[in-house]
């Protein structure tokens, strides 16, 4: 009989297990070519769906393909499991320890790749892992095994393969060294489940679509460096104004770092400098030299994601090749065994159609990168392989959610040290993460630009002023000063830390007459870039503006104030809301106004908290010693005593801590067996030494992981095409053009955190969509002046990202 792995939906045409397999393999093998683990991605995908030979699972798939109405329970008959129980007889048989461990790590992207990777040790002191690809009964293993030796790879191909993965591993643990193997062990299993998923669902995809994802499709380099340099060109024949000027030797400095190693850099352009462009003017020279696959910009607030994204789009002139991924609008769950068959094909073809980062340019959110590397799930883990051979820019670093900044510095020094990929930390407010314990190795001389006073002083067009150590304001105070300050400055932007008491100022500065304009992530994307391009346009115009915003408009967002108020923050706020008042030297100086609201309440943001504390401390130290900032609060000197007190006094929350544990993800995720705070007490149960020798508990820690406190839902608002796109969805279409349509969805949706969740149920505003993949926001529950509203649904703080 032939033994089939897939039928397709349109033609009932049939893929061979032998054909599927091979074509994974050879995916596989090239997503992890460029991190030397070409052959252990490759045995993976190689034996990933070898259960599918067993008689069982033929009739299981026959019999729903014959009776769609009646089908079997899907997942009654494991495929998952033979592939990695043939990797374990091969190589877990011998004794010498590199077979082992990667017997261990390949079958688990094995067993796991239709859920999640399984706890090599658990906290109920057990082994999913063991339990699963040794202990379960298998029926018709030997026959299985012949029939893939038979159609797939003989037998004595096979074991040269396993040795070759072998030796892949053994080089990776020679280079990681003592200190950092258990590390880069977890985190190169994490990269072979990703290629493992990736490959196995495009394969699929391509079946299902009738076509061939070409494995060489890169960056098309030569024509976005002549569309940029274009751009710079015609800079040259302008009227320069010191600050243009300024822009374009830094961003000149940037053309020629590229020419330097793949290494871990810095780029401290102060605010309005052109870091954007700059920074890509260094991705792509440094692309063309060491022939880098993709460029990744990674940001704090999709906000940054709307306004560079378009920049750059227009630069390039790239279209399809340029990638916003702002969030995963598709809520459903992961797929899994108990899912009927109706439920299961249309979750695949949601799943199909997710975004894996498989595009030239993608722009991201740094919740969206941490998920790559940490997070539950096989739709985040897909993405993780596609960090490779790449060129990484993180924007506005220093927005790193302070509970996983050691997360992050361990998986960027990953990725630079073995993944063949070339950082770039950009901000004006470098956050010190080279001086922390767990810290990344910055490349010797590794800042771009000439940062001495003469070269930053085109940039000084701001005046800090105090107005926070010696005063509080309510309310009815900041909307005099607002009012007071019309008669010297047009345009006044006045950034406040929580949703409640911006709304309460717009609502007051209404009252007396004013036209304000407000922003909120209460609003979709789509939303917002339209508020931000009618603010730009009365800017632009000279004409009247105030705007009363949350934090979301300081980072990265291009407007540009006469004045500005901030509520008291850290002082990397301070600077980023400064960035937004006489941002293009317009005139000499104009003033940015630090305010202490009384109003606000920072008890569920204590990170914020604690960095407006530490702001009002060093106020008033600037007061008896400006010389120790170097006579400015935005100096590079104020900015480290910022971070080194902010982060000695959040020391011990560097660390993302696990729920209802003493223990960090850290200990649990990337410690070697007999350092493994579990250990100890497998040994006591068990009364003897583990089977295995890995022990990182990955779905404990997975699960557990959340980059934002509270987890977040997408909600598609019925905002300009959010609604159009979800009738298109609705109706039905191509895998293709359903991966078009979530993209563009993304434009449309509103993350909402638990609290808002639970009201908005409790107020029937939600309704399910596409079998509750996705949920859509009633009509009446969005306005065009504040976006999401719930009447009576109480004060929404949080400020999210």
């Amino acid at each position: 009989m032939d033994y089939i792995a897939h039928v397709r939906e349109a033609d009932e045409a049939e893929q061979l297990v032998s054909d599927h397999l091979k074509e994974c393999c050879q995916l596989a093998e090239g997503y992890l070519s460029n991190m030397a683990l070409s052959k252990t991605a490759g045995l993976a995908a190689l034996v990933h769906d070898m259960g599918k030979y067993t008689t069982a699972f033929q009739t299981y798939l026959r019999e729903a393909i014959a009776n769609p109405d009646r089908p079997p329970k899907r997942g009654s008959v494991d495929h998952a499991t033979y592939g990695g129980r043939l990797i374990m007889d091969v190589l877990h048989a011998e004794q010498n320890g590199i077979p082992l461990v990667t017997a261990e790590l390949t079958a688990n992207a094995v067993i796991s790749h239709h859920g999640y990777l399984h706890d090599y040790v658990s906290p109920d002191i057990d082994s999913p892992f063991w339990k699963r690809v040794r202990e379960k009964e298998l029926p018709e293993y030997e026959a299985c095994k012949e029939r893939f030796f038979g159609e797939v790879m003989p037998e004595d191909a096979f074991v040269r393969y396993c040795i070759e993965a072998v030796e892949e591993i053994q080089e990776l643990m020679t280079a990681a060294g003592p200190e950092k193997r258990g590390e880069w062990l977890s985190l190169a299993a994490r990269m072979i489940f990703s290629a493992v998923i990736d490959a196995d669902r495009t394969n699929t995809r391509d079946f299902e679509e009738a076509e061939t994802t070409d494995p060489s499709y890169t960056l098309p380099v030569e024509r976005f460096l002549n569309n940029l340099e274009s751009r710079y060109d015609s800079f040259a024949g302008g009227e320069y104004s010191s600050v243009n000027q300024a822009r374009s030797d830094m961003a000149e400095a940037c053309r020629k770092y590229a020419e330097k190693p793949s290494g871990i850099y810095t780029l401290s352009i102060p605010t309005g400098g052109g870091k954007t462009l700059a920074s890509l003017r260094y991705a792509l020279h440094h692309a063309k030299k060491y022939k880098k696959d993709r460029i990744i910009y990674v940001v704090p607030f999709t906000t940054i994601i709307e306004q560079n994204a378009a920049e750059i789009r227009h630069v390039l002139q790239a279209e399809g090749e340029l990638l916003e991924h702002h969030s995963n609008v598709a809520q459903g769950e992961e797929e899994s065994e108990a899912d009927d068959w109706g439920a299961f094909h249309r979750r695949q073809k949601m799943n199909l159609a997710k975004d894996n980062w498989d595009i030239p340019v993608v722009f991201t959110t740094m919740v969206q990168y941490l998920n790559a590397f940490y997070s539950y799930g096989s739709k985040n883990a897909r993405r993780a392989h596609n960090l490779s051979n790449a060129v990484v820019i993180f924007d506005e670093v220093q927005k790193i959610p302070l509970s996983c900044t050691t997360l992050f510095n361990q998986s960027v020094q990953f990725l630079r040290d073995r993944a063949k990929t070339s950082i770039l930390l950009c901000t004006a407010t470098q956050p010190a993460l080279d001086r922390l314990t767990e810290k990344i190795r910055l490349t010797i001389d590794g800042e771009m630009i000439d940062r001495s006073p003469e070269k930053l002083l085109p940039f000084k067009r701001v005046e800090l002023i105090d107005e926070a150590t010696d005063k509080q304001m309510n309310t009815e105070d900041l909307a005099g000063m607002v009012n007071s300050l019309q008669s010297e400055h047009k345009s006044i932007l006045v950034i406040l830390n929580t949703k409640s008491v911006v709304r309460r100022l717009v609502d007051r500065l209404k009252e007396e007459g004013e036209e304000v304009f407000h922003l909120s992530t209460a609003m979709c994307p789509a939303h917002r870039k339209e508020k931000l391009g009618t603010i730009r346009s009365r800017l632009e115009a000279d004409e009247p503006v105030i705007c009363v915003s949350t934090q979301l408009i300081e980072a990265g967002v291009d407007v540009d104030f006469s004045c500005v108020i901030r509520s008291l923050a850290g002082m990397d706020s301070i600077a980023q809301a400064a960035g937004r008042c006489n941002r293009h030297g317009k005139s000499e100086v104009k003033p940015t106004y630090m305010i202490h609201h009384e109003e606000e309440n920072l008890q569920r943001l204590p990170e914020m908290k604690a960095g407006a504390e530490i702001t009002r401390k060093m106020l008033i130290d600037f007061k008896k010693q400006p010389g120790y900032f170097q006579h400015d609060l935005l100096s590079e000197k104020a900015m480290t005593t910022f971070f080194m007190n902010y982060y000695q006094q959040h020391e011990s929350q560097l660390n993302y801590r696990m729920p209802n544990e003493t223990k960090n993800m850290t200990e649990i995720l990337f410690t070697i067996l007999n350092h493994h705070p579990y250990y100890v007490s497998w040994k006591e149960r068990h009364k003897e030494e583990p089977p295995f020798v890995l022990s990182y508990s990955m779905k404990t820690a997975a699960k557990a992981f959340e980059v934002i406190e509270s987890n977040t839902k997408s909600v598609i608002v019925p905002h300009g095409k959010g609604e159009t796109i979800i009738a298109e969805l609705a109706a039905g279409t191509s895998l293709r053009e359903m991966e078009k349509l979530l993209r563009e969805l993304q434009h449309y949706a509103v993350n909402v955190f638990h609290g808002e969740w639970k009201r908005l149920v409790e107020l029937e505003a939600v309704e399910a969509a596409a079998d509750g993949d996705y949920y859509v926001l009633k009509e009446g529950f969005y306005a065009e002046e504040t976006g999401l509203t719930m009447d009576g649904a109480g004060e929404l703080d949080f400020i999210g990202y």
